[in-house]
């Protein structure tokens, strides 16, 4: 979202009382006020227990998680694919059989953690170490798909989309063309193009629209397994909430085979990602090399309290690493210090994904 859309920002959020408190009075604001206090003391972990039930017919982020470590660890279950169907079923009844859990297939919190067993890993801690040196508030997550393992820090905490929700939008357009059966038309092309590359909020609003607004992004985000992910039903699309664990997992589907986007849309999204105009390129770009393939998408938005919300999601395949990544900020006193944060974290990101091939 550029800087003028902090106008919105403004004028539904914000009304100061006599007592010159801000009243934020918004679910977004909500859970910014829920989750502010203890963001940056959760303990790193390499992935926590999502919160819901995964079983037949799930579909998502989550059950891709799954299925990579079944395979990871000897129970094979075919294509990452992302839909919980009779392999995985079988899969995860083997795996619980084989841990002397109920072999009921259903991934709960106790198959979970025999699933995913919780540590602090060293790319976690460095990152934690890190933060100790930063004020804002930060969310960030990772997918290392080398390893099939995912990083993650505050992992639920959730922020604004700002821009960051422009994948989102493009992503539910290119799967709602995929449904209908039809090719991206002439005129999303021409609103596609500046929406991604250089964020044109004009753009946006106009995609925003075609597909149904926040009903059609909810739809396609809840289909993604982005179940911490709420679509702003006024129609402030960058006031879209999320996380960085569901924007990784959106990120995924653009950078990996998946039953929602095509290999044709996945190619076209990331090469919108992959032409960002070089003064958005900024954040996860950090401590990449430029030999190596690099897309991704930034937000920003300045608060009516005169802070910052900075975001930048990403997908880096090159230099021995391929990986998808979220980085979400608040509570930024600037723009810039956003900015040195987000490329605090990519430069340990890529550094510490390296020394462990």
């Amino acid at each position: 979202m550029k800087r003028g859309d902090a106008v919105k920002k403004t004028l539904r959020f914000a009304a100061v009382l006599s007592t010159s408190l801000l009243l934020l009075a918004s679910p977004a604001v909500t859970a910014f006020a829920a989750s502010n206090t203890d963001a940056n003391t959760t303990q790193g972990v390499s992935r926590p227990y999502p919160g819901w039930l995964t079983l037949f017919g799930s579909r998502g982020g989550v059950v891709k998680e799954i299925q990579a470590q079944l395979n990871k660890d000897g129970f094979s279950v075919g294509p990452v694919d992302g839909d919980f169907g009779p392999l995985t079923l079988h899969g995860v009844k083997a795996f619980q059989a084989a841990h002397h859990l109920v072999t009921d297939g259903v991934v709960g919190p106790v198959t979970w953690d025999a699933l995913f067993p919780q540590g602090e890993s060293p790319l976690v801690a460095a990152v934690q170490r890190y933060l100790q040196t930063r004020n804002d508030v930060v969310s960030f997550a990772v997918f290392d798909k080398l390893n099939n393992q995912t990083y993650v820090y505050n992992p639920y905490g959730t922020f604004d989309t700002a821009s960051t929700v422009k994948p989102l939008i493009l992503a539910t357009l290119l799967h709602q063309d995929e449904v209908r059966h039809v090719k991206l038309t002439a005129t999303e092309n021409i609103l596609a193009i500046p929406m991604i590359e250089q964020s044109n909020n004009s753009d946006a609003t106009a995609l925003w629209n075609l597909i149904g607004g926040s009903v059609g992004v909810q739809s396609f985000a809840n289909l993604a397994g982005m179940h911490s992910t709420t679509a702003d039903k006024y129609g402030y699309w960058g006031l879209t909430t999320t996380t960085a664990l569901d924007q990784v997992h959106l990120m995924e589907d653009f950078a990996y085979p998946n039953p929602l986007l095509s290999a044709a849309d996945r190619a076209y999204a990331l090469n919108l990602m992959s032409h960002v105009v070089s003064w958005e390129r900024w954040g996860v770009s950090a401590g990449v090399p430029y030999t190596a393939y690099l897309a991704l998408k930034n937000g920003w938005l300045p608060l009516a309290t005169g802070n910052w919300e900075i975001n930048s999601v990403g997908y880096v395949d090159g230099g021995g690493r391929n990986y998808v990544i979220a980085v979400l900020t608040r509570n930024n006193p600037t723009e810039q210090y956003g900015i040195v944060t987000a490329e605090g974290i990519s430069r340990i990101v890529f550094s510490d994904l390296g020394s462990t091939k």
